[in-house]
């Protein structure tokens, strides 16, 4: 097993351990055990200062963790590994692992065509976490049925990466068990201060989750905090909430997309749909919250069948500077009270409130009718929703 064609490494570690700068470590298809012991660790695949490494699976290899016994940081850790790229692998299970990858001070790193599947008992808290890696790109990666046990996780948690884009990614049937009595929560897409930052062309659905604290629960499906030109767009957000069965009714807060301390920030062609909790309870649901993002443009959006506890308050568009939500279709809001544009966040003049007529949402499919009024009167005559202008989501 010196790593030669007819005598390859058993173990990803070893073939990394042996490389250098320049170098790609080709995996076969086939099954990766990487911690037969079973006993966790910092991480089951560490390298570091290694320039253009490529981890590159061939036909979809499958490398599996330990499956219980200890706390491990990551599946793959790295740092200082410029140009990296990790592409076609499946990761399967590990016990309370903080992410499938954790990468630091990387810059040019690709994360692409992976796929996490879950783990029978438990598994990663989250997909990537990445910190000081400019011009990375996280696209066409496959989430179903990804497991957390964790209070709090973030299935994609990038901070400090400025040049990011996170594109074409599907994240379905999203398991979390974890809870306190404090406070518990989810976020899908974790940025902060990214600058400048593409959220495009993902999926995040099929998330239904209760859980009891005391204080509340909080899903954010896309939260970006402090950063200057984000570009949000095309993205499919649908059947998801998070709500709380306290006994004292503590909120449940839902967001579908969240942004605070924003500068340039462009939120156009997504589409929201059967978001938040219909239940008797308090807290607050939004399909799109601004927060200290003057100047943010927001137009061909669809935000539709969105739900807040019955003792609370459901908005579809809310922004505490003046922005202009044009070409929109916002409709059938449910809760307490329905603000279907709060506080300074203003009805555009070609914005609608009618049913925007899906082709068949019981089955996921969220393209429009050609009946539908959203066909063809979003900005320049485009489709409103994910599924409308230059480059929509496929």
């Amino acid at each position: 097993w010196d790593g030669s064609i007819d005598n390859p490494f058993q173990y990803v570690q070893d073939a990394v351990d042996v490389a250098v700068d320049d170098t790609m470590v080709w995996i076969k298809p086939g099954e990766y055990n990487e911690d037969p012991g079973g006993t966790g660790g910092d991480a089951e695949i560490t390298f570091s200062s290694i320039n253009n490494l490529i981890l590159h699976g061939e036909g979809m290899p499958k490398i599996i963790y330990h499956s219980g016994g200890g706390v491990g940081t990551a599946g793959i850790k790295a740092g200082f590994c410029p140009g990296l790229t990790v592409e076609g692998i499946e990761f399967q299970g590990a016990y309370a692992y903080i992410a499938t990858m954790w990468i630091t001070d990387s810059p040019g790193t690709t994360i692409r065509n992976c796929k996490v599947t879950p783990e029978p008992e438990l598994a990663f808290h989250g997909f990537i976490k990445a910190e000081n890696c400019n011009d990375m790109v996280i696209e066409r990666n496959t989430l179903d049925g990804f497991k957390s046990t964790t209070t709090f996780s973030s299935l994609f948690m990038l901070t400090w990466c400025d040049n990011l884009r996170i594109s074409q990614n599907t994240c379905l049937n999203h398991a979390h068990s974890g809870s306190n009595n404090r406070y518990t929560g989810m976020i899908y897409v974790n940025v902060y201060d990214c600058s400048p930052v593409e959220i495009s062309k993902n999926v995040f659905g099929d998330y239904n989750r209760t859980a009891g604290s005391e204080n509340y629960v909080k899903l954010d499906v896309i939260s970006v905090y402090d950063s200057t030109d984000a570009v949000i767009r095309n993205n499919l957000i649908y059947d998801l909430y998070f709500k709380n069965t306290y006994p004292t009714d503590p909120n449940s807060l839902n967001w579908g997309i969240h942004c605070v301390n924003n500068v340039n920030l462009q939120v156009y062609n997504n589409t929201i749909d059967s978001f938040g909790p219909d239940f008797v309870g308090i807290g607050e649901t939004y399909a799109l919250e601004l927060e200290n993002s003057p100047d943010a443009q927001v137009f061909n959006n669809i935000f539709s069948n969105i739900a807040g506890p019955s003792a609370g308050i459901t908005y579809g568009a809310s922004s505490d500077f003046a922005c202009n939500v044009d070409y929109s279709d916002v409709w059938n809001l449910i809760g307490g009270t329905i603000t279907l544009f709060g506080n300074l966040a203003v009805k555009g003049p070609d914005s609608i409130e009618i049913d925007p007529e899906f082709n068949d949402p019981l089955n996921d499919d969220y393209t429009l009718k050609p009946v539908s009024p959203c066909e063809g009167t979003g900005l320049n005559g485009d489709d409103m929703g994910c599924y409308g202008g230059v480059d929509p989501l496929t």
